[in-house]
């Protein structure tokens, strides 16, 4: 599908690589909450109470909405970041 998609041959291993990892990596996030028993509304209370002074990014984060989504938001949440990770792809195929 990378090919189809226009990806570069010498950027392919690389990309499906990363692609690979981000996956894992997110199943791996979700497996890690659930087996925790993680409260999701006990982290973003605590993820809206960081001081704007000392962690200016993350207050800015918090502010624009970064972790309001609710729990069933994973789906969106992965479309897109694989865009991100696909758009950078494609952006560096010079590379």
């Amino acid at each position: 599908m990378l090919r189809e998609g226009g990806i570069a041959e010498h950027r392919l291993v690389e990309a499906a690589d990363m692609l690979v990892l981000h996956t894992t990596a997110v199943a791996a996030e979700e497996a890690n909450r659930a087996a925790a028993g993680q409260d999701s509304d006990r982290v973003k209370r605590a993820l809206a109470a960081v001081s704007g002074d000392r962690f200016p990014v993350v207050a800015a984060l918090v502010r624009q909405g970064m972790f309001a989504g609710d729990d069933h938001d994973d789906d969106a949440r992965m479309r897109r970041s694989l865009d991100v990770i696909l758009d950078g792809i494609t952006a560096n195929q010079s590379c």
